[in-house]
């Protein structure tokens, strides 16, 4: 290599030096975006309650509303998860009203139950029909989808309720002495405590 291509070799790479941090200080990423203020949450209690009634509904045990699962999903969203987690959410959520608004003529809440269950179907849908691999991708380079982190802030807080742990799940507050081998009924419950 000869001194000159040398030369401009390092002026350019110096010249993208400068010019990629003149543009990291311009978009100033450090800059703490507006924060999240909790009236926004309080607006979207009742469509995360009816959310996460749907994913886990009421049969022989009690469902998702009765837990609170809702108030679970606020508290969590606004007290443990960083801005950008809590806008992509609450994006998300606005991407839920507006097919409903689009595809139905009527917001989540006015629709009817198979309304309802339909709009959550086509959001979970797009879960499926990524692959492991590139969802992981996806995860790293945007967050986890809306539809993802609701289904696992659901699940969460139902296991992990009173209702959900007592009723739903088999739990033994104070384990008694090792058995063994003892007798299984045909459709057991799982363990609230592992």
């Amino acid at each position: 290599m000869n001194r000159r291509n040398y030369l401009k070799s390092i002026l350019a790479l110096t010249s993208l030096g400068i010019g990629s941090f003149s543009m990291f200080k311009w978009l100033d990423p450090t800059k703490p975006p507006r924060p999240i203020t909790f009236p926004d949450w309080t607006k979207k209690a009742l469509i995360l309650t009816e959310l996460a009634e749907i994913i886990i509904p009421k049969t022989d045990t009690p469902g998702a509303k009765e837990a609170g699962v809702g108030n679970y999903i606020i508290s969590v969203m606004s007290n443990c998860y960083d801005q950008q987690q809590q806008r992509n959410f609450l994006s998300g959520l606005g991407d839920l009203e507006e097919y409903a608004e689009s595809e139905y003529g009527m917001t989540f809440l006015e629709s009817d139950s198979s309304t309802r269950q339909a709009i959550v179907a086509h959001f979970s849908s797009s879960l499926i029909e990524s692959s492991t691999l590139m969802m992981k991708v996806k995860n790293k380079f945007f967050g986890k989808s809306f539809f993802f982190t609701l289904r696992e802030l659901t699940v969460e807080g139902y296991c992990m309720s009173h209702i959900g742990s007592t009723q739903a799940l088999s739990y033994d507050p104070v384990p008694g002495v090792y058995q063994p081998c003892i007798p299984l009924s045909s459709h057991p419950k799982s363990w609230a405590t592992k």
